[in-house]
């Protein structure tokens, strides 16, 4: 996922971020501090689940709104 932000123009031509990316968790930090900027960049996904064998009916990890397992995924936009 980094060699493609990396890659992309969108890096190349911001200031913060013309040699790569680097330690992302300061960039990413900083993106989710900021209501408008978070819902922008990220997508909750709300379905779905983490029970590949279909073992326990989809129930393995469900998605649901804001943060869970399955997707690792929290958007409170």
């Amino acid at each position: 996922m980094l060699a493609l932000i990396n890659a992309s123009s969108t890096c190349a031509t911001n200031p913060t971020t013309t040699s790569g990316v680097g330690f992302v968790s300061p960039l990413l930090y900083a993106v989710a501090s900021n209501p408008r900027t978070y819902a922008a960049s990220f997508t909750d996904i709300t379905t779905g689940n983490n029970d590949i064998y279909g073992v326990d009916n989809g129930q393995v990890f469900p998605a649901t709104t804001g943060y869970d397992l399955a997707s690792g995924s929290d958007h409170r936009g």
